[in-house]
């Protein structure tokens, strides 16, 4: 992939998270959770989880990355984030 190609996902996931992470009313670890799931979406590096495994921070988490990665991706096959 080349740098142009790689900037141009990275920007898209950033935009993607503006879009639909930025302003929801949810906990900060479910936005760091959504956040992650829709860079790995976009095939770019994502963050792991900081938080202990089994708390309720990382549960948060853990279910942030699945909305982020699934909707995410959803929309990328549709041709939304492209």
């Amino acid at each position: 992939m080349s740098s142009q190609q790689e900037t141009t996902a990275f920007e898209r996931a950033k935009a993607w998270c503006k879009a639909n992470v930025e302003k929801c009313p949810r906990s900060p670890e479910w936005k760091h959770g959504a956040r992650s799931g829709a860079f790995k979406a976009h095939g770019q590096v994502f963050a792991s989880s900081p938080w202990a495994s089994g708390t309720a921070q990382d549960d948060a988490r853990n279910s942030g990355f699945d909305y982020g990665y699934t909707q995410a991706k959803h929309e990328l096959k549709a041709g939304a984030g492209a």
